[in-house]
């Protein structure tokens, strides 16, 4: 309980199909005590529904999820006006991930390797108005240089590929990035062409 005058925690959602992981993030909160778990999710579907009905301040998103994609739950909630400040918390290569994360307009990104209360270290800076990503990877967005001709490619495409090379077929990556196949086959050959072209600047063609 919480006496009157005292600083309430601020709300935090938590997206993520395993519930231990969930589960964790819930006691390491509560032993942090300045965030408090309001509500959880298991697939992106629900996690966007969620993060839109309750507008937490903080949330803690993982990427490969059921339905939609987190990457994808991340982008829409940050188009929101006043959007809640995502921390994704994933268990993929983190330079990979983390990029992702970042160009998808998350303010944070924490590895499921690394200890949980580096967690709470990511969301203490992400409310004090920081970001918090690896310092290659903030470098290589900066610059604008990561991935070599990769870095040609917008999020979406990047996270096209990274469904192909999972093993992911046309179908499901629509599925995961809230799209149509006709749309994920649209990707391909536009990002083939960016690729293709990438000693040759002037014949990128522009995104619409």
């Amino acid at each position: 309980m919480h006496q009157p005058g005292e600083e309430q925690p601020l709300s935090v959602v938590a997206v993520d199909d395993h519930p231990f992981i969930v589960e964790s993030i819930r006691v390491n909160l509560q032993r942090h005590g300045r965030y408090a778990l309001v509500a959880e999710a298991g697939d992106g579907v629900e996690g966007l529904r969620v993060l839109r009905q309750l507008r937490p301040a903080l949330a803690v998103v993982d990427i490969n999820l059921p339905g939609l994609d987190g990457l994808e739950v991340v982008r829409r909630v940050c188009a929101l006006e006043q959007p809640t400040r995502i921390v994704v918390f994933s268990g993929g290569d983190p330079g990979r991930d983390a990029q992702l994360a970042r160009w998808a307009g998350a303010s944070a990104y924490v590895n499921k390797s690394h200890p949980f209360h580096l967690l709470a270290a990511a969301l203490d800076m992400v409310n004090q108005g920081y970001a918090a990503f690896p310092d290659a990877v903030s470098n290589a967005c900066a610059q604008g240089e990561a991935g070599g001709g990769m870095a040609r490619l917008t999020p979406c495409e990047l996270r096209m590929f990274q469904l192909l090379s999972d093993g992911l077929g046309d179908l499901e990556i629509a599925t995961r990035l809230g799209i149509s196949a006709k749309t994920v086959a649209t990707l391909k050959q536009r990002a083939a062409r960016k690729l293709d072209s990438q000693n040759d600047p002037g014949q990128v063609p522009p995104d619409h």
